[in-house]
């Protein structure tokens, strides 16, 4: 379920910057030229009577490239995915919806080709492309495509099962992130490296702060956060505590907080640093990812109004716990 919303999250980014297109030439027959003439075949058309008509080639502007028809691909592999393992509504109307924007792409290839075949495809462009975007792209397409059940060739002889290399720490990174989003409703959450800010005043160019998540509230100051996919024992390495508190100084941010995941939830306060800034470290299970989220980011002061709204029985209990 992460892989495919942190894929289709990807796709909404790719086409609201604007899809890649490529120029095709297309033939064309009319009474007013539009581009390249073709001698030939005007004379043909005008040894048939229809001399009023004119051949030409015409260079025009066609978003049927083989990244976004590789997209359309992996979009309808969604549907094939929600009748195997359990999608939120919410991820399917997703789908759906930007499976509209590609319909342009859809063509005998779309219809009739392998899931084998563009999972290759998508895996060497991922390879060759220069774009981190397209690139992460192709590689949540190919990994997506790449399912031996859903595809339509039988006869394969037997052997070692496919095997899928995952960033774990990025997926569980982007998931956290886009839940405190979602919970968050009162702040903006983003990525610290989608806006760095200088460390020092006269080195402002090479040294940058760009801390995995930033909680900018609508009044107040922010909070800055990183996430480390690490084994938590209610401690923290100094050169992660370091690089937070600089990481919060820099946004100039009021609150600190480092989130591993867990089997537990839990919290460590460690009060006030030298520079005024309230640090925490939180521990979430990965399996009720949305529920210690929601308590987290009430122990931050962000999150008060989630819990309010969320029924009795979906409120952990662990969640009075963490702001007693």
């Amino acid at each position: 379920m992460l892989l495919v919303g942190q894929f289709l999250d990807t796709v909404t980014t790719y086409t609201s910057s604007g899809r890649k297109f490529q120029y095709a030439t297309r033939k064309s027959v009319g009474s007013l030229v539009g581009g390249k003439l073709d001698i030939t075949k005007s004379i043909q058309l005008r040894a048939r009577g229809l001399g009023h008509l004119l051949a030409f080639e015409k260079n025009v502007a066609t978003f049927s490239t083989p990244i976004n028809k590789i997209v359309l691909v992996a979009l309808s592999e969604v549907e094939r995915l929600a009748r195997l393992i359990r999608l939120p509504e919410g991820v399917i109307a997703k789908s759906r919806s930007l499976s509209m924007i590609f319909a342009d792409c859809r063509d005998h290839e779309i219809l009739y080709r392998e899931r084998s075949y563009f999972a290759t495809k998508a895996l060497r462009l991922a390879e060759s492309e220069h774009d981190d975007l397209v690139r992460d792209m192709m590689s949540l397409a190919s990994v997506m495509l790449s399912h031996e059940s859903f595809d339509s060739s039988t006869g394969r002889p037997a052997g070692l099962p496919r095997t899928w290399f995952l960033n774990l720490e990025a997926l569980f990174e982007t998931a956290v992130r886009n839940v405190l989003a979602e919970i968050c409703t009162q702040a903006t959450v983003f990525r610290g490296g989608a806006s760095p800010q200088a460390i020092f005043d006269r080195e402002q160019s090479e040294y940058r702060a760009n801390p995995d998540i930033v909680v900018s509230p609508t009044s107040g100051e922010p909070a800055v956060g990183d996430v480390k996919y690490k084994i938590f024992d209610g401690s923290a390495a100094a050169g992660d505590v370091y690089q937070l508190l600089t990481h919060a100084e820099a946004f100039g941010a009021s609150k600190a907080f480092l989130i591993f995941p867990g089997d537990s939830f839990f919290v460590r306060r460690l009060g006030s640093s030298r520079g005024g800034i309230d640090t925490a470290f939180f521990s979430v299970r990965v399996q009720y990812l949305r529920e210690d989220l929601a308590a987290a980011a009430t122990d931050l002061g962000f999150g008060a109004h989630m819990l309010t709204q969320m029924p009795a029985a979906e409120i952990p209990e662990n969640a009075t716990n963490a702001t007693a």
